[in-house]
């Protein structure tokens, strides 16, 4: 299994392991457990929404994506076992990625740093605590150049749907009442007015040239004025 296949398998999602035992178990086994819909139901609970692969042996692009999205990114690495160290290092440049031997590894890049003068990401092992350094490991830049063979981390981005009609907002009545119709039909068209009100004014002075602060005595006014 590769990155992009644990990914796939991520998006149709995954049960637990207290519902579907799959420890000490080869693949053979697994495939052929028959699995009941409610634990496949439950599985559907923590699918990923899609995923977004990133450019592979780029070490400043995995590091960006965790400073700007804080995610942890799914990073790959091929090996032989003596050069995965606490700080692995290449011990033989010629090795084949797909020969027999060879581990092929998936981690998660955590965070990132300088090691010894030189960029480097932390990784989380799946190890445990008791390999590397508490479960972590330092991914120097060298050896992620030439290394590294996938890099990707989640996402669950979903668009706003705009299909459904918006509700409008209800205008306002006056808490005053207008006796004449003229009044009420200025006094609305007013309130919207002037639209270049300086926006930095005080809240009272913009609602006054608007028309929306309009008094008991304003209105008064207004209907003796009209009432011609």
């Amino acid at each position: 299994m590769a990155g992009v296949d644990a990914f796939n398998i991520a998006r149709k999602g995954v049960t637990l392991e207290e519902l579907v035992p799959s420890q000490d178990m080869n693949d053979g086994q697994m495939d052929g457990a028959e699995i009941p819909q409610y634990k496949q139901d439950v599985g559907s609970v923590f699918k990923i929404g899609n995923y977004v692969s990133l450019p592979i042996k780029d070490i400043d692009t995995i590091a960006s994506v965790i400073q700007t999205t804080n995610k942890a990114v799914m990073v790959w690495f091929y090996f032989k076992s003596d050069e995965w160290s606490d700080v692995p290092t290449v011990k033989y440049p010629d090795l084949n990625l797909y020969a027999g031997d060879t581990s092929r590894h998936s981690v998660t890049a955590v965070d990132f740093t300088l090691y010894q003068g030189k960029k480097a990401l932390i990784i989380e092992d799946s190890w445990g605590q008791f390999f590397g350094l508490n479960g972590q490991r330092v991914i120097t830049e060298d050896f992620f150049r030439v290394r590294n063979w996938f890099a990707a981390y989640p996402i669950n981005f979903a668009f706003d749907d705009q299909t459904q009609p918006q509700p409008q907002p209800v205008p306002v009545k006056p808490k005053y009442a207008f006796t004449k119709p003229l009044v009420f039909i200025l006094w609305d068209n007013a309130k919207n007015q002037p639209a270049n009100a300086h926006k930095v004014a005080p809240l009272s002075e913009l609602d006054s040239l608007r028309g929306r602060r309009v008094g008991e005595k304003t209105i008064k006014a207004l209907n003796e004025i009209y009432s011609l």
